[in-house]
């Protein structure tokens, strides 16, 4: 993931606010100035995680907190964990599309789609490796 990246999921969410309803611009002055307060009531691991990434990808605070509360917000994803029959932990999560999501009918596919491709990460945790 890179701040252009990172960048243009936060300005695509912005701007579908506003693509719902113009008079929901309030929701993007309260993402400006209360997002940012939300890091000192939250675990000081997460606060001090979203802190340390703002700073590290020279993004504003408010930007960084709402990728990390997307999902929460939304409704719109699903998440699963399990472990398979040899102890190993899976963990799945998806984003739930429809309704009043954004469809490109040029390029016959969700625009969110298109906009978090680019951030989809497989990781593969190893233990005492």
């Amino acid at each position: 993931m890179n701040v252009i990246q990172l960048s243009d999921l936060v300005a695509y969410l912005k701007t579908f606010i506003i693509e719902i309803s113009p008079e929901f611009q309030l929701l993007n002055n309260l993402i400006d100035t209360k997002l940012p307060t939300m890091v000192d009531i939250l675990p000081a691991q997460y606060g001090d995680e979203m802190k340390g990434s703002s700073q590290a990808f020279g993004l504003p605070l408010d930007e960084i907190v709402l990728y990390n509360i997307f999902y929460e917000i939304s409704s719109l994803g699903t998440s699963v964990v399990g472990q398979d029959q040899y102890g190993n932990i899976l963990h799945g999560q998806n984003l739930d599309f429809g309704g009043a999501m954004d469809w490109d009918k040029i390029n016959n596919t969700w625009t969110l789609t298109e906009t978090l491709r680019p951030l989809m990460v497989q990781v593969n945790y190893t233990q005492n490796g």
